[in-house]
């Protein structure tokens, strides 16, 4: 299957995030994946991405400090 494009997902590290990155990451789209602190889970769901034969980069940010 082609890639789709790209995906930015916020919160993605866990629950809701976490499924809809896996879903997209199912269907080809690379991945830009946001958290805040849950670093380990995210670099985490990184590797599974990445596994999924799609790119994933992570990004740290706390969207209550600007």
């Amino acid at each position: 299957m082609q890639k789709k494009g790209s995906a930015l997902i916020t919160g993605a590290a866990i629950r809701v995030g976490r499924s809809i990155a896996l879903n997209l990451a199912k269907q080809k789209y690379n991945i830009a994946l946001h958290y805040n602190s849950s670093a380990h889970k995210a670099l985490e769901l990184q590797e599974q991405i990445v596994d999924l034969g799609v790119d994933c980069k992570i990004f740290k940010a706390d969207f209550n400090d600007i």
